[in-house]
């Protein structure tokens, strides 16, 4: 994520394993992205989720960081924002 600091545009890399989010944050995901993909919910993170002021910066990271891991898994989709959460936070330290 960008942060402007002074006129100039800089990056603030988190700690994507110390960043959470819970599972009303991910029914954000969904109520919001109306998904039938992970890049459907992948695309509504990185494009709105802030902007639209739904979810912080830290749970937005997050998000796609686990989304975008089911995605490269393979992991097959499910519309169930309850099931999407577990198996996001599986892979969760």
């Amino acid at each position: 994520m960008f942060k402007q600091s002074e006129g100039v545009w800089v990056t603030h890399p988190p700690d994507v394993k110390s960043m959470n989010y819970t599972e009303n944050d991910m029914k954000i995901v969904f109520d919001n992205a109306h998904p039938h993909s992970w890049d459907d919910a992948i695309g509504w993170v990185k494009k709105d989720a802030e902007s639209e002021h739904k979810l912080g910066e830290g749970q937005a990271i997050a998000l796609n960081e686990d989304l975008e891991r089911l995605k490269e898994s393979s992991a097959p989709f499910v519309d169930n924002y309850k099931q999407a959460f577990t198996m996001a936070h599986r892979g969760r330290k």
